[in-house]
């Protein structure tokens, strides 16, 4: 993977880093999803989109999470992104407070999203 975020995203704040994985892209976020940092990821998702292929977005390194970031992951959903885990259980718990579990695309696993991803049409 190559890192592409945005220079104020590191190992400590927050990045992303995409990949390529046949006909899906995967987008995968690290470090805290907040007001700062979600515009960059955004960004980051917007650029796999438009590539045309399905997109698998990566929460498995997210460490923190705030409503913002719930705005981030309805936008994806409404993109046909599929989301993949494992989640942190704050994250978790986000999304079950704000009952948005059974509205989202989340899988497990990116292995899982993959396979899910590879079935969409683009």
């Amino acid at each position: 993977m190559t890192t592409v975020g945005a220079p104020k995203w590191n190992s400590e704040s927050g990045g992303n880093d995409r990949t390529d994985q046949g006909a899906v892209e995967v987008v995968a976020l690290v470090g805290e999803i907040d007001i700062e940092t979600e515009p960059d990821a955004r960004a980051e998702l917007g650029a796999a989109l438009r590539s045309g292929r399905s997109v698998v977005l990566d929460l498995s390194g997210v460490t923190f999470a705030d409503s913002t970031a719930l705005n981030l992951l309805l936008w994806a959903s409404r993109k046909k992104v599929h989301l993949a885990g494992p989640l942190v259980p704050q994250l978790q718990r986000l999304l079950e407070i704000a009952g948005l579990g059974e509205f989202l695309s989340l899988h497990p696993a990116v292995s899982e999203a993959l396979d899910a991803a590879a079935e969409d049409p683009t």
